[in-house]
């Protein structure tokens, strides 16, 4: 198997985008908004690819911001951001003595159904070298309640090899918590760089069946979904596949695994691109066919038509949806967002591409709009993370909040116009926003850093930074509020509920679509773009 193992360069620190530089069309809208600075902590460690995670975690019916850093600290601060709940910050200890940095965007859910969350956080860098990877969850209070540790398989720090060092590969993104088993307990999914997918229960048991080997190195978080309606939840996740693997393909895979009673993985269906998949797949009825679809971007390990495309499959068996793929423009590795922007009832998807614009796009896949956010900018801006959609400003539209380069950008649902700018000025943001009620306001919670890469973490401008704005708004309404959705992380878009639900639920699945026959035509795609192969596994027999 060949090794596919990538970084993000971290972006100089330009001045804010000049008003002047602005389309009119946007220009109109600009400063329409002004979120106000609630409250902003420094942090020791880098804030890296953590994206914040807004939940209660004590139970007192208040949010809490959670968030990891390159220092190994996982932090818990109060609503009002006045210090941090008793018993943390806690340190990330994947052999239970040395911390581990955090890349891994916190996870929150209640395991053993004790009406008690716990926080699930993943532990490996490719920033800092010479740690042990691994998987931490924590009991709400910070006390630990059981660590995982990968196996040593390469070596990810400096020039990569198959070499062991001596460390163990862990998990770099977010872990998504549900019922992959059907015992009504929620379980753990998550890919390392160690080429594996793990599947662990709510002991910190691997489930039978599991790991599952994928093609190559894991940077991308699971989506989870009861497709089939049987009580147990598919995954739904994307890989490099470089060759010598257990596939002969260049390019990329999504995956849809699903685990049996007699405790084994079958792969539903598996679909090869020109691209590796890094980026986190969501989950959504995007075209309102009453099937759910999986919708991904790609990534730049081989910088081809592939790199630039959208991808989306019918869920149940891996078919195209019409329209899908769409082709960006631009390379497009950050991971997608969906929700009605565009205000009309359906499900829309926003991605952010490396040419500093973030564009919408139907259902069927045509454009709703296409907006240059970075207009005026010294240099391009590469928009590398993820976004969030939530009503910024409490007119009940759903506006697309997207951080990069040095700042937050608000941008109007339906029209992709700019509506505040320059948030957290002065910070590099590589993750994705979070919007939710924090301190009992509607606010926007971002998390960066100043020096990245080469600086190293022990440098001390090496710092992190959390900050929390407050919205014009208290609609409550948000389609896609944080990284993956929601705090476990599942990837599964559900239309804001009429009621309050504590964070760390999810709303139920909706009727499982109808199986249908995969359709075996292979269409060429243009732009000089590889033709998709498909293989597909065993049909499900329940």
């Amino acid at each position: 198997m060949k090794l596919t193992l990538r970084r993000s360069c971290c972006a100089a620190l330009l001045a804010a985008t000049s008003l002047s530089a602005i389309p009119a069309k946007q220009q109109e809208a600009t400063a329409a908004l002004a979120p106000s600075l609630a409250w902003q902590r420094n942090l020791s460690g880098r804030i890296q690819l953590s994206a914040p995670t807004i939940a209660d975690i004590n139970g007192d019916g208040v949010n809490e911001v959670i968030v990891g850093d390159l220092d190994g600290w996982v932090h818990v601060y109060r609503g009002d951001g006045a210090a941090e709940l008793p018993g943390w910050p806690q340190r990330a200890r994947v052999n239970g003595v040395h911390a581990t940095a955090v890349d891994s965007s916190p996870a929150v859910a209640d395991l053993d159904r004790d009406g008690k969350p716990e926080i699930i956080v993943g532990g490996t860098s490719v920033w800092v070298p010479n740690q042990q990877g691994g998987l931490v969850v924590f009991n709400n209070d910070g006390t630990l309640r059981w660590r995982w540790q990968g196996i040593d398989y390469i070596t990810i720090w400096g020039t990569t090899s198959f070499n062991h060092d001596g460390y163990t590969e862990g998990n770099l993104t977010a872990p998504a918590i549900g019922d992959i088993d059907g015992d009504k307990y929620p379980d753990i999914v998550f890919g390392t760089l160690e080429a594996r997918i793990h599947a662990l229960n709510r002991h910190g048991q691997e489930i039978a069946g599991f790991p599952y080997q994928a093609d190559d190195t894991v940077w991308a978080s699971a989506s989870l979904y009861d497709s089939d309606g049987d009580g147990r939840q598919e995954i739904f996740i994307g890989s490099p596949s470089t060759g010598g693997g257990p596939q002969p393909h260049m390019g990329g895979t999504m995956f849809a695994l699903d685990w049996q009673t007699n405790g084994t993985v079958a792969t539903r269906w598996r679909n090869n691109i020109g691209e590796s998949i890094d980026a986190s797949p969501a989950i959504a009825d995007i075209n309102g066919d009453g099937r759910m679809e999986v919708i991904t971007t790609t990534s730049w390990a081989f910088s081809n038509a592939h790199s630039r495309m959208i991808w989306a499959w019918h869920l149940n068996d891996g078919s195209r949806v019409p329209g899908w793929p769409v082709d960006t423009g631009s390379i497009t590795p950050g991971s997608i967002a969906v929700g009605d922007v565009d205000g009309n009832s359906s499900i829309d998807v926003v991605a952010g591409s490396w040419d500093g614009r973030v564009r919408a796009y139907r259902g069927n896949g045509q454009k709703i709009w296409d907006s240059d956010v970075f207009a005026g900018q010294p240099r391009r801006v590469k928009i590398e993370g993820s976004l969030a959609i939530a009503d910024a400003d409490g007119d009940d539209d759903q506006d697309v909040f997207v951080s990069a380069n040095n700042q937050t950008i608000i941008l109007n649902g339906p029209n992709g116009a700019i509506v505040a700018q320059a948030l957290g000025a002065g910070y590099a943001y590589f993750n994705a926003p979070a919007i939710g009620m924090v301190n009992k306001k509607w606010s926007l919670v971002i998390a960066g850093f100043v020096a990245g890469h080469p600086v190293p973490e022990t440098h001390p401008g090496a710092t992190g930074r959390i900050s929390v704005f407050t919205l014009g708004a208290n609609s409550l309404r948000a389609d896609w509020p944080m990284f993956r959705h929601d705090a476990a992380r599942t990837g599964r878009y559900s239309a804001p509920a009429s009621r309050a639900l504590a964070p760390w639920q999810c709303a139920h699945n909706i009727t499982p679509p109808p199986k249908t026959r995969v359709d075996g035509r292979t269409p060429r795609l243009g732009n000089g773009a590889i033709p998709k192969s498909k293989t597909c596994g065993p049909s499900p027999s329940r």
